[in-house]
């Protein structure tokens, strides 16, 4: 991405844009599973999908693109939303190519890109201990930085509607 596209995107991400990370627990054949994985995602919504389209042909890796309504006074509007998810580099990678244009959410990025250095350490995103897996000591580590992420998302939710 050239500079101004970065810039571009961030601008989006700030205004009508999502980080986070999503915990997800892992099911085997129907059954519940202790089996916990914490997976990253930035998601982009506009109401034009022309504007959309422009995002998408900037990132790095396609996206899906996708049509949901919003409902905003009783009435019902088309929008447009892009999202990257996943334990995927691309996540990592944006946020710091985005991270020196962002103002509202660059703590977010922030901590999305310690979570991806951390996630490199341990063995495919997992903490193992002794060889093998440890649940709770994985949920230790990534709990709290989903729970700060979550807090700074609603307290720019509050400082955008004031």
């Amino acid at each position: 991405m050239t500079e101004v596209e970065k810039a571009y995107v961030a601008g989006y991400v700030d205004a009508d844009g999502s980080l986070g990370l999503q915990r997800v627990n892992r099911k085997k054949h129907g059954e519940p599973s202790k089996s916990i994985e914490y997976r990253p995602y930035i998601c982009i919504t506009a109401s034009r999908k022309d504007i959309m389209e422009k995002i998408n042909d900037m990132l790095p890796r396609k996206l899906s693109l996708w049509t949901g309504r919003n409902c905003k006074k009783g009435e019902y509007s088309k929008r447009y939303h892009t999202k990257l998810m996943g334990s995927d580099r691309k996540v990592y990678d944006i946020c710091e190519a985005i991270l020196p244009y962002l103002i509202l959410k660059k703590r977010q990025a922030e901590l999305l890109i310690e979570v991806g250095k951390m996630k490199s350490i341990h063995k495919n995103g997992k903490y193992y201990r002794d060889g093998k897996f440890n649940a709770d000591a994985y949920e230790k580590i990534y709990e709290p930085m989903r729970d700060k992420i979550r807090r700074y998302n609603k307290e720019n939710y509050s400082v955008v509607i004031a």
